[in-house]
């Protein structure tokens, strides 16, 4: 699965770099998940790194960082519970610096945006009051009466 996931990211990342589609890239990388899944089958507990694997294949897919992090978030949780079960203490640990990741990267993308939103709003204030200036000072320049 993992072999697939690097060759999926790396399909991905040029697809997405040139901005081309990558819906046919999607549906083959979740057949091959799924045929993966499916032929390394253990038991109900596979579901999890399927389920997992699929997710991230659609969220990789995605154009937009916010929505591939928020995606990727219900993939980290399959696979913290698929580690779990199986006592791996090195998956833990990779899903919970990924969970981490992605919550840092969130935040710090929303105050980002939000301190662009303010300084735009700043800019547009300050623009007013020096047409706002400019105007006085032109009427002030008039001589009351001409």
């Amino acid at each position: 699965m993992n072999v697939i996931g690097s060759i999926r990211n790396i399909v991905f990342a040029r697809l997405v770099s040139k901005n081309k589609s990558t819906t046919p890239a999607i549906i083959f990388f979740s057949v091959i998940v799924v045929a993966s899944g499916a032929l390394t089958w253990e038991g109900a507990i596979g579901l999890l790194a399927i389920t997992g694997k699929l997710i991230t294949t659609v969220s990789y897919g995605m154009k937009n960082a916010s929505a591939v992090r928020l995606l990727t978030v219900p993939s980290c949780i399959c696979w913290v519970i698929y580690d779990a079960m199986g006592f791996s203490i090195a998956g833990i640990a990779t899903e919970a610096f990924s969970l981490v990741s992605i919550v840092i990267a969130e935040v710090r993308l929303r105050l980002s945006d939000r301190r662009s939103a303010e300084k735009t709003a700043d800019n547009e204030n300050t623009a007013h009051n020096e047409r706002m200036a400019l105007r006085k000072g032109k009427n002030a320049e008039i001589p009351a009466g001409k």
